[in-house]
């Protein structure tokens, strides 16, 4: 047997067909004469169901009968679908065909009304343990999966009221994260690897990510600025930063297989309307899909096949046209659940990745708690000597690096010491000093504070009716001290140590190589 065999799962709605096939052409397109074949073993398993469908008066033909199937039953069946799927495989492995051996891991059973996983692990260990070189599942937006199961004859039923998506959504993200995690199970029971993959990538990725010798790597980079620059009267700015991450992506994507973070973009909830109630300041309507329109490049994803409904979730590239949708308890999880999975999923990512490439992750001096996030993952990975990027990579302009300190010091550092109460003031004089700061992040009384002179950080604070709170405080009176100013002295050089001492971002973990454009960082990737 010559051919590669890889293992393909995800749950449905995903459009795991439609990719496979699509892979399938793209392969015979780019290696004339190459023949990947498909091996499912859920249409397997709908075809030996059928008999014991008719035994129950349960119909053949219906697309979710096998699910009321006893679960005792219906393993019985999968096993056997395993064994025919994988004796298929190996004929087409015999002809030198690679083959994709394709099925679900976690099943919705229908008549319990909950999640079952009757995969046989030691099975498919003793049928294909050894060669299956990696297992892909394939993941998309919880908001086209949800639709695309909301057609007549799937799971769920088409939405009646605006609530209704995100019921069933918060089932398809619990059914996401459970084919994932057993998916891995599946992996690491057969000693390969395994690889969380959206659809919204190009084919030409997946292709790679199977058949080429290319390295992986994550691409991490600004969201929320594109977002916001796009959204506001800086749209020309918006667009030139999108443009050079796309440049980024197509230069970087012919030496790697490059993860995107934006081929899935989740939370995206629209601010509320002044006095609704709402979820954390937002409310159930969706801000437009990160820009990359699927007609420029060729994907992996489908468009699913909606049928008419007013509370559907907008999905791929629509806008949202839905009338505004208060938030409630069940939204409001909805929202919550999303962002707790963002996290999930990075370092998922960061953990199938060869290197980490961090494309200004200081914008303009903004630092993202998010990539340090990820960059502390890789960081503890290391130290426990697990599996993990071999390389880290940030692109930094010296402009962002400029700025940075000055951004540092009023969003984290005198928010934080205003928290635990080491400096006092009024709140709305907090707010206006950080943005006269953000305003004039270069002048010279902020320079000296941030060297750490004592006396200019007092002199800053004081020009707004602020002041440094001793670390004992004040008397049982309320009476200062009557050495207060020198407690007061003493408290704001340590404080401005602090501020003087700080140290770059990067420079916390020093496995991170710093370039300042795109084409230093791919020069080195290349070479």
């Amino acid at each position: 047997m010559t051919g590669r065999l890889h293992i393909v799962t995800g749950m449905p709605g995903t459009g795991v067909a439609d990719a496979l096939q699509g892979l399938s052409q793209y392969a015979a397109e780019v290696r004339q004469g190459s023949v990947v074949k498909v091996v499912s073993v859920d249409r397997i398993l709908g075809q030996l169901a059928k008999p014991s469908l008719q035994t129950l008066g349960l119909s053949p033909a219906g697309r979710l009968s096998p699910f009321l199937l006893p679960q005792q039953h219906l393993r019985s069946l999968w096993e056997a679908a395993v064994r025919n799927a994988v004796n298929e495989a190996n004929e087409h492995l015999a002809q030198d065909s690679d083959v994709i051996l394709t099925l679900h891991l976690c099943y919705y059973h229908h008549k319990y009304r909950q999640f079952v996983v009757i995969a046989n692990f030691e099975l498919l260990r003793r049928l294909v343990g050894g060669r299956a070189q990696r297992v892909i599942t394939l993941v998309d937006d919880v908001y086209d999966v949800q639709v695309e199961l909301s057609r007549s004859g799937q799971v769920f039923t088409r939405p009646r009221v605006a609530e209704d998506p995100y019921v069933s959504g918060l089932r398809v993200l619990a059914w996401r994260a459970n084919e994932i995690l057993v998916s891995a199970s599946v992996a690491a029971a057969l000693d390969t690897t395994h690889f969380v993959f959206a659809v919204k990538h190009p084919i030409a990725t997946l292709y790679d990510l199977l058949y080429s010798s290319k390295r992986t790597a994550y691409l991490s980079h600004p969201i929320s600025e594109v977002r916001r620059l796009m959204a506001g009267s800086q749209a020309g700015e918006g667009h030139a930063l999108l443009q050079s991450i796309q440049d980024l992506t197509r230069e970087l994507s012919q030496s790697h297989v490059v993860f995107e973070p934006t081929a899935i973009d989740e939370y995206r909830f629209k601010k509320a309307a002044d006095g609704a109630p709402d979820c954390s300041g937002f409310c159930g309507n969706l801000s437009p899909r990160w820009p990359f329109a699927p007609e420029a490049r060729r994907l992996s994803w489908t468009e699913p096949r909606a049928e008419p409904s007013s509370f559907n979730f907008p999905f791929g590239w629509q806008s949202d046209e839905r009338p505004q949708i208060t938030c409630t308890p069940v939204i409001n999880e909805f929202v919550q659940t999303i962002a707790r999975q963002i996290g999930a999923r990075d370092h998922w990512l960061v953990e199938q990745s060869d290197i980490i490439v961090c494309f200004r992750p200081i914008f303009e001096g903004h630092s993202s708690s998010g990539v340090m996030h990820e960059l502390m993952h890789v960081d503890r990975l290391r130290r426990l000597q697990e599996r993990g990027p071999s390389r880290v990579i940030a692109i930094v302009p010296e402009n962002d690096r400029k700025q940075f300190p000055a951004r540092d010091f009023e969003e984290n550092f005198l928010s934080e010491e205003y928290k635990k109460g080491s400096i006092v003031g009024d709140a709305t004089n907090l707010k206006t000093l950080q943005a006269r700061i953000r305003a004039a992040p270069d002048s010279p009384l902020m320079q000296r504070v941030l060297s750490g002179e004592a006396d200019a950080l007092q002199e800053l604070l004081r020009q707004f009716d602020m002041d440094v709170m001793p670390a004992h405080g004040v008397d049982g009176e309320g009476v200062l001290d009557d050495d207060e100013q020198a407690r007061r002295q003493a408290r704001a050089e340590e404080l401005a140590a602090q501020v003087g001492d700080s140290e770059p971002y990067f420079d916390v973990l020093p496995m991170v190589e710093c370039y300042t454009s795109i084409e230093s960082a791919l020069a080195v990737l290349r070479a």
